[in-house]
């Protein structure tokens, strides 16, 4: 089992709700740490000399020895563990928790309210706002000598009876000191809200679902999956950290679709998944109106939008992807190029959507149609179509990878005799193993993607940074796209409450790995992602990202 799996129930210490999980698939137990018997004394501060063992995170450390990972950071900055994470073998200090710092007041005091435990987004002022007491009478109660808390801790509540009268008066939020999601609207800026507005839309706690193929009988969890929960995860503690908290309901529909009744359903803001489109149909059927389903990864669950209102499709299918191709030769064509479609002989589904796209742009082109036995006989043919004094923008219109990797290659050849060609292609040219990447950047590919990360970006590699540090490995995509989707439903309903999707129609956010921008189209009443990255690979092995 390896760590993410082991931080399934532990990690965030978010509610998880798995009512649908049999008892054995719930066993997700954090990797034993045990208490260092051995001191080290550092100046006048004495530390704990932990070393680590394999699987071991700074998370479960902290946890075992009862201080802040941000503690462990202090007490050891030659290491860099926030850039650098942990290493098997290594010594590290922990300081030694404050004990005086979570004592409890007298047993008569604790009779008089009730015992809260800290969650790690709460702090001191919305605990006391939450038991309508004020923060100095926690204190007290508590023997607390500031307002520092820390995750798990028992603190007694006094009574408000006890506790002096204190008016709270909710802060007025301006838009731009909330952001931390890039919501962009033409200029990029955030579109405006009155006081009226923030004040009946903006919602502090949130409710929301996460249904994936775990398929965890036996203790062990889909790594694919598991990442995604993960990333999702760190969105949701991020957000507490910003004053909003999520709970989230964990759903395993690895081998049947969670029991979720009605009432269920209409109590969440947001549900992610399910991920099949089959099992996406069958909670669509028993989802009241106005019920929020996001699909987070397939993109034939994109059809289902025409019927159901309920459905956001967050993965761009590649109709989405050839419409965006067909505009970006509609960009960038000058006067003089041509446009050739090529494609399989006999196979004519993509390669008539490809015309009606071209033709409803007024795109003149020409076409070139052969099998794939035909491949090393058609290079004079396929010459014949193309223009010798300007650019030839072409469209393979097949997703075989065969016969696309026939074509590059004719193409390649083309090109070593001067001919000036760029290829445009969906995002599963990107996936396709088998061709030879010098000859995907000799042809110039534009691809046009649901998902691209650019690792120079800041925001980027401070998410690496912080999934490393909390999990001990490498974000995965399906870790970008968990964190992406979370990261926007918490910030839209967040600011816009039930009335997010009329505020958000048509605007398009930036996130790390993707961007979203959910629109009505027509003939569909559910909501699609028409935000998609291009990206050209350049002849001189360069990757330009157009923004």
């Amino acid at each position: 089992m390896d760590m993410r799996t082991r931080l399934l129930t532990s990690a965030l210490l978010l509610t998880l709700c798995c009512a649908a999980l049999p008892a054995q698939e719930q066993n997700y137990v954090p990797t034993p740490v045990t208490i260092s018997k051995e001191k080290v004394k550092l100046g006048d501060k004495t530390y704990y000399s932990h070393v680590v063992l394999e699987r071991q995170t700074l998370y479960s450390i902290a946890k075992a020895y009862g201080v802040a990972v941000e503690d462990i950071y202090a007490a050891n900055p030659e290491l860099e563990l926030e850039k650098n994470g942990l290493k098997k073998n290594s010594i590290i200090r922990i300081p030694i928790a404050d004990e005086k710092a979570v004592a409890v007041s007298a047993p008569n005091d604790a009779a008089d309210g009730v015992t809260h435990t800290v969650k790690w987004y709460e702090d001191l002022q919305g605990i006391a706002e939450k038991y309508g007491v004020s923060p100095e009478s926690i204190m007290e109660a508590n023997g607390l000598r500031d307002g520092k808390l820390k995750s798990r801790m028992k603190l007694i509540i006094p009574s408000s009876s006890k506790s002096e009268s204190v008016a709270i008066t909710e802060p007025q939020v301006e838009p731009e000191e909330e952001a931390e999601t890039n919501i962009v609207e033409g200029d990029g800026s955030l579109p405006a809200k009155t006081d009226d507005e923030l004040a009946t839309e903006a919602k502090k706690e949130l409710d929301f679902a996460l249904i994936l193929p775990f398929k965890a009988a036996g203790g062990f969890a889909s790594t694919n999956y598991m990442d995604f929960y993960c990333g999702a995860l760190l969105a949701a503690r991020e957000a507490g950290q910003n004053g909003i908290k999520v709970e989230l309901s964990v759903y395993d529909d690895g081998s049947s679709l969670p029991a979720l009744g009605t009432e269920r359903l209409e109590a969440f803001d947001v549900v992610i998944g399910p991920v099949g489109k089959a099992n996406m149909e069958a909670l669509l059927q028993r989802a009241p109106e106005g019920c929020t389903l996001v699909s987070p990864l397939d993109p034939k669950t994109g059809s289902l939008s025409e019927n159901w209102p309920m459905l956001c499709q967050a993965n761009s299918d590649s109709n989405e992807q050839y419409a965006d191709l067909v505009k970006w030769i509609a960009d960038e064509r000058k006067p003089g190029d041509k446009v050739l479609v090529i494609y399989e002989k006999s196979k004519t589904a993509l390669r008539n959507r490809m015309d009606t796209l071209l033709r409803d742009r007024g795109i003149a082109f020409t076409e070139l149609s052969y099998n794939i036995l035909e491949g090393r006989n058609i290079g004079d043919a396929l010459k014949a179509k193309m223009s010798t004094g300007a650019c030839n923008r072409v469209l393979i219109a097949s997703e075989s990878e065969a016969f696309v990797n026939d074509v590059v290659r004719n193409l390649n050849v083309a090109v070593h005799e001067q001919y000036d060609i760029a290829l445009y292609g969906p995002s599963k040219f990107k996936s396709f193993e088998t061709i030879d990447i010098d000859n995907l950047h000799n042809v110039r590919l534009h691809l046009s993607l649901s998902y691209y990360i650019d690792y120079d970006r800041e925001d980027v590699k401070s998410f690496i940074m912080k999934y490393r540090a909390l999990y001990g490995t490498e974000p995965s995509a399906f870790a970008f796209q968990g964190y992406d989707l979370m990261q926007y439903f918490t910030e839209a309903c967040s600011r816009y409450g039930g009335k997010w999707r009329d505020r958000m129609d048509g605007k398009k956010v930036e996130l790390l790995q993707s961007d979203i921008c959910f629109e009505r189209l027509p003939g569909r009443s559910g909501l699609t992602n028409t935000a998609l990255r291009r990206v050209i690979y350049g002849p001189d092995c360069s990757v330009e990202i157009l923004k």
